[in-house]
């Protein structure tokens, strides 16, 4: 069993180091963030020193423009703000009724259609058949932004029909792109 004046001589030392070490180490980082400093401030002032031909009234005009661009996009984002609290006041007080209501639709030949459909082609009511998904699809990809090319249309299918053997969904999307 060591001495116990030994173990406390060694605890103390070794308290000591590491307070030496914690000093010194702040010290250094205390002189190289004051150096760091110095330089900063010295590469910031240089510029607008009137030795280096800076014009105070074009740095005054500059500053006066960005302060009147500040004001009025300042105005403009309280003005929206105060559109969208109005609407929302407008919305409560009408009992918040839903945003997108639809009753009925209007086609572009202006025939209206009133009637609410049961069993929607496509609906759990009214699930497609495959020929008609697949039909569907066709159609779809026919009137593609990109036009997509018919064997990638007949890639797709298939890996679609077999999308629980697939590795990786992602397949499926990449028939479309590559």
């Amino acid at each position: 069993m060591p001495n116990l004046n030994q173990t406390i001589d060694r605890s103390l030392a070794i308290s000591r180091g590491v307070t030496t070490v914690l000093d010194r180490r702040m010290k250094d980082a205390a002189a190289a963030y004051v150096e760091r400093t110095r330089r900063a401030q010295a590469s910031y002032a240089t510029p607008l020193g009137p030795a280096n031909g800076m014009n105070f009234q074009q740095a005054w005009r500059d500053w006066c423009e960005y302060g009147v661009d500040f004001a009025q996009r300042s105005v403009l984002f309280w003005d929206t703000i105060r559109e969208r609290g109005n609407n929302w006041i407008a919305h409560e007080a009408a009992g918040k009724p839903p945003v997108l209501a639809y009753r009925y639709e209007v086609l572009s030949d202006g025939r209206r259609f009133e009637r609410v459909g049961d069993k929607v082609p496509g609906s759990p009511e009214a699930p497609l058949s495959w020929d008609a998904i697949v039909a569907k699809f066709r159609d779809c990809a026919s009137v593609a932004a990109r036009p997509i090319a018919q064997e990638k249309i007949e890639q797709a299918q298939e890996r679609a029909r077999n999308l629980e053997s697939l590795d990786d969904a992602t397949m499926l999307l990449k028939a479309l792109t590559q």
